[in-house]
């Protein structure tokens, strides 16, 4: 079953919408619009990319209007243009379609033929369905055709792709733990994976092994955020040194995002056996709970909170203020709260925290 990313900029959602009506009346294929298949309770960024990694075709509508303003279709356009990236270059996957007489809104679109629904709609649509290979679908076929599309679509919203990268060759369970995450729920896929972090990224910092995350060259995350994976979980023995977005350095930090790639974040486990220890639970137990913290912060707008309720998303200054967490193995009833906007994602994350408890 093909899927097509519809991707329009707001000002154009009127006709981008009567746009995807027509071309849901298909026996083969399932228009991805924001408006109806962004899961609740999910950023949208994070959603928008495994969208269009997942789809056949992305059909970018663009009009004068729209060409003249801003929004995060610019983004989707870039992802796209890097997906585009993996497709032989006979293949057909970007397709600018225009509403009118307009240019391009990135350079690297001028190089594809566009589908003009102007001045005649009906012959756009026609040339638009014939290069995606759209079969029309007509009474109980069509209403079969779309349960089962609809089916689909559900259980692939529901599987993200994400990465454990052992670094420091310190996490010598890390297959297992992916395994068995995998086993006790199906929101995430994980999988494992071994990289030597450079040596430039190395250093010393107060005394204490640190990992620079500003040092990382752009190869290393090229090979740890392929566009197959939607997040890459990189585990270290070093405690972290970064930059966040304001230029303020942060040194002794258990985890960091790197600001040149958002899909990318660091975990220190260094320490985790100590913690895990006093909290009375296993190492690999330890590391799922952190683990769930970073799902959540970068799959939710929950954040952490700067008090301790000995909860996942408690940002402790003081490492060992986790291990009460650790030993309680839950959510705090705040988080709990907004967790259950997505009853799938709770589901999930709930069964890796209590997981071998």
């Amino acid at each position: 079953m093909l899927q097509i990313f519809l991707s329009y900029a707001r000002i154009d959602g009127e006709m981008a919408g009567r746009l995807r009506r027509v071309l849901s009346r298909s026996a083969n294929a399932h228009v991805w619009f924001d408006q109806h298949d962004i899961v609740s309770g999910l950023k949208w960024k994070p959603a928008i990319r495994k969208a269009i990694r997942e789809s056949s075709y992305f059909v970018a509508v663009v009009s004068k209007r729209s060409v003249s303003s801003r929004g995060f279709r610019d983004k989707e356009v870039a992802e796209a243009l890097e997906v585009l990236k993996e497709f032989p270059e006979s293949e057909v996957f970007l397709i600018p379609t225009r509403l009118d007489d307009c240019g391009m809104p990135k350079q690297a679109m001028k190089r594809y033929t566009s589908a003009d629904l102007f001045p005649d709609w009906g012959a756009g649509v026609a040339k638009l369905r014939t290069a995606m290979g759209l079969k029309p679908a007509m009474g109980k076929a069509r209403s079969v055709a779309s349960k089962s599309i609809a089916s689909t679509v559900e259980r692939r919203m529901t599987y993200y792709r994400v990465s454990l990268v052992d670094m420091a060759g310190g996490v010598p369970s890390i297959r297992v733990l992916a395994r068995e995450l995998n086993r006790i729920q199906d929101f995430f896929g994980f999988g494992a994976t071994r990289v030597v972090a450079p040596t430039r990224a190395r250093t010393i910092l107060d005394d204490s092994p640190h990992l620079d995350v500003e040092r990382l060259p752009e190869l290393f995350f090229k090979r740890v955020c392929p566009l197959s994976s939607d997040y890459a979980i990189c585990l270290t023995d070093r405690l972290l040194t970064y930059v966040d977005d304001e230029g303020t350095p942060w040194v002794n930090h258990l985890t960091s995002k790197s600001r040149s790639h958002d899909r990318a974040l660091f975990i220190s486990h260094g320490d985790l056996g100590i913690y895990s220890a006093q909290a009375g639970v296993s190492f690999d137990v330890a590391l799922a709970f952190l683990i769930v913290g970073e799902l959540v912060d970068f799959f939710l707008d929950t954040g952490y909170h700067d008090d301790i309720r000995d909860c996942p998303m408690d940002y402790t200054q003081d490492h060992a203020l986790i291990v009460p967490g650790l030993r309680a193995g839950r959510f705090c009833k705040s988080c709990d709260r907004k967790l259950s906007k997505n009853p799938n994602l709770k589901k999930a994350l709930t069964a890796m925290l209590k997981w071998r408890r």
